[in-house]
């Protein structure tokens, strides 16, 4: 036998992620960051406006969107996984050398993106429940890697 280390990346992602009440550790910020380790991840978060999670020791919090390309574009070197891999990508991406616009922040009152597409465990609108971690038959097999 023989381990795949990206297979095992994204099961401890899942067993970080997942509610405690479903089994899992209830460490959602943690599961991403897990998963952001792998550069093609790193980007496809970033592309999606959803950067990776990055903490400031400075203000002990974790920054996320505008702040987070900051911090990025401060040290890329050091915050961005696979930037040696695509300086030029990361560079346009960032603006890296350019000075940024101001950007007022927009009021918006409907829900977040990431609100409009959160799993509930309310049926789809075909009335069909989504899997239950705890329905056995629904579950998947644990040896193999999803």
């Amino acid at each position: 036998m023989e381990q795949d280390p990206q297979c095992n990346r994204r099961k401890d992602a899942r067993l970080l992620g997942t509610p405690q009440e479903q089994g899992g550790l209830g460490l959602q910020v943690s599961g991403i960051s897990l998963m952001c380790d792998n550069p093609q991840v790193f980007r496809a978060m970033a592309l999606a406006s959803t950067p990776c999670p990055i903490y400031s020791i400075e203000t002990g919090k974790l920054l996320v969107g505008r702040e987070g390309y900051i911090v990025m574009r401060e040290n890329p070197h050091v915050y961005i996984v696979g930037y040696s891999l695509d300086r030029s990508f990361w560079n346009t991406f960032l603006k890296i050398g350019q000075e940024l616009p101001d950007v007022t922040p927009q009021e918006n009152s409907g829900p977040t993106l990431s609100e409009r597409f959160r799993r509930s465990s309310r049926p789809n609108s075909n009335g069909v429940e989504p899997v239950s971690p705890n329905n056995p038959e629904q579950q998947r097999h644990e040896h193999q890697c999803w």
